[in-house]
């Protein structure tokens, strides 16, 4: 009977902290809780965000924002900051390009992602529809400058699983090439 009791009283201690730890986020401004989660989501580290998510007060938060894009801001002295300009044009183009018509959520999608992340591709082949294969999408980047810690050139490719669903990335390893064979018809070996 014991043991059941403390069991009891420390899942009642875990999810009273979980609910106490939670409470600050609660908290936070609906504007800082998008441009977090919505806006910055796939460039902000996990050092920035705890360290967002501590501020007491909207004017350290506004600090914190502006000193985060000036950091990443190419040319200091610019009267524009072309990063967060760029950015926010991905960001725009991602949410009215992807994602579900008229809710701009593009940006959660994930050729959204890549998009903001990666910027528009060099080039871009869809594939709508074919015999065997499912929808797909094939984005070929090439890396702007030799020192860039991407590959020279590379793709990227996006399938569709369902005509109800949008374009998931595709992954050789995880997916295996019989994610995108639509047909019985078609043999596929490995």
């Amino acid at each position: 009977q014991r043991p059941r009791c403390f069991l009891f009283f420390l899942f009642l201690a875990i999810c009273g902290a979980g609910v106490l730890l939670a409470a600050p986020k609660s908290q936070l401004p609906a504007k800082y809780v998008a441009w977090l989660n919505q806006e910055v989501p796939y460039i902000i580290t996990n050092g920035e965000k705890d360290a967002f998510l501590a501020l007491k007060t909207d004017a350290d938060r506004e600090a914190f924002i502006q000193k985060f894009w000036e950091i990443r801001n190419p040319d200091p002295n610019s009267p524009t900051n072309e990063f967060r300009d760029e950015y926010y044009r991905r960001l725009a183009y991602a949410n009215d390009h992807y994602g579900s018509p008229g809710r701009h959520d593009g940006w959660r999608t994930d050729r959204g992602m890549v998009y903001i992340t990666l910027g528009p591709p060099q080039q871009l082949t869809p594939y709508p529809s074919s015999q065997y294969l499912t929808p797909l999408e094939i984005w070929f980047y090439q890396s702007p400058s030799p020192n860039h810690a991407l590959p020279p050139f590379f793709y990227v490719v996006f399938y569709q699983r369902s005509l109800n669903e949008d374009y998931k990335l595709y992954s050789p390893f995880l997916d295996k090439p019989e994610r995108l064979v639509q047909s019985t018809n078609a043999v596929n070996d490995e």
